[in-house]
């Protein structure tokens, strides 16, 4: 059975993680061209964007804003893009009657 060290930890290029970022985020941003083209249910339509789109936001924070290597990243992502979030939805919700009137 082998064992690892760790001077034998693999340690991933920033080329690699950039790439992965940029592949997740075409997905991400596909998906949202599906769903608001596909979808005729307008409420539920606004809140899965404004999902992916915080979703998108972080991802972009985390790794390009080096976000995802300070002391307490999850503190920061919250703050910064859960709470708008959340505010956003509330917005939406509230006044999503009285545009449709």
């Amino acid at each position: 059975m082998a064992t690892v060290t760790k001077t034998e930890v693999h340690h991933e290029s920033k080329e690699a993680i950039y790439l992965r970022v940029f592949i997740a985020l075409g997905v991400l941003t596909l998906i949202e061209v599906i769903i608001g083209s596909q979808l005729d249910t307008d409420i539920f339509k606004v809140v899965l964007l404004m999902t992916l789109a915080v979703g998108k936001a972080a991802l972009v924070a985390a790794v390009f804003m080096h976000i995802k290597y300070d002391k307490n990243p999850k503190l920061i992502i919250g703050f910064s893009f859960i709470l708008p979030l959340l505010g956003g939805l509330f917005l939406t919700l509230t006044l999503w009657k009285d545009y449709r009137a």
